[in-house]
């Protein structure tokens, strides 16, 4: 989304209803990433041991932080799909929720313009002391 330098609060306001459809349409969420890993099982006389190319796999993994601690499970090939698009509906949603309060902000924010009253600075309500000179 572009930043207009004049967003009217209608246009705000139909823009915020359309992140909220976009968000409501969302199924799915997890955070974190899926990746794809290839193993090597650890026999000696099996093809993986001397050849990249022939190792088992690849798994799907999902890799998340839990307790602040890193934490990697395997998926079965049939729930690995499923689980990227969450990853990546995470992602979007994050994206969307800065967006609604971008447009929050925009809405609720009186204008700002030639006609509208300057809005002072809460520092500048304070009262200040008499000014010292400096020697």
């Amino acid at each position: 989304m572009k930043r207009s330098p004049q967003l009217t609060r209608s246009e705000a306001r139909r823009r915020l209803r359309a992140v909220q459809k976009q968000i409501a349409g969302l199924e799915y969420l997890c955070s974190g990433t899926v990746s794809y890993q290839t193993r090597r099982c650890g026999k000696p006389n099996c093809a993986c041991a001397a050849d990249p190319a022939a190792r088992h796999g690849p798994y799907y993994v999902w890799s998340r932080r839990e307790g602040g601690r890193q934490v990697n499970t395997m998926l079965a090939a049939e729930v690995g799909p499923r689980f990227e698009r969450a990853a990546g509906n995470y992602r979007k949603l994050r994206d969307l929720l800065h967006r609604w309060e971008r447009l929050s902000a925009a809405v609720l924010l009186p204008p700002t313009g030639p006609k509208s009253q300057p809005r002072r600075h809460l520092a500048s309500k304070r009262k200040r002391g008499p000014q010292r000179s400096r020697p």
